[in-house]
């Protein structure tokens, strides 16, 4: 898919996991022609971490940058459960 050719809605996706939420949202960066999440990682309501890392052909995150900042925010997490 090219991301030159597409305007995606902004959307939030929520992933709750014993009590922990990861929120992540994608947005589209015009001036860069830039698909892009931004990941948030919340506890107790507060927003413990947070990240924008992608991959600059897909615009997806990069999944050793979840396995990093969940295990060090959350400890374990189903990994199954994220989908891109």
């Amino acid at each position: 898919m090219n991301v030159k050719n597409i305007r995606p809605k902004t959307y939030v996706k929520e992933i709750y996991d014993n009590n922990n939420v990861l929120r992540y949202k994608s947005r589209y960066i015009k001036s860069t022609n830039t698909l892009i999440k931004d990941v948030f990682f919340h506890r107790d309501g507060k927003t413990v971490a947070s990240i924008t890392k992608y991959d600059s052909q897909t615009g997806k995150p990069l999944r050793e940058v979840f396995f990093n900042a969940i295990g060090k925010y959350f400890g374990a997490i189903d990994y199954d459960k994220i989908n891109y």
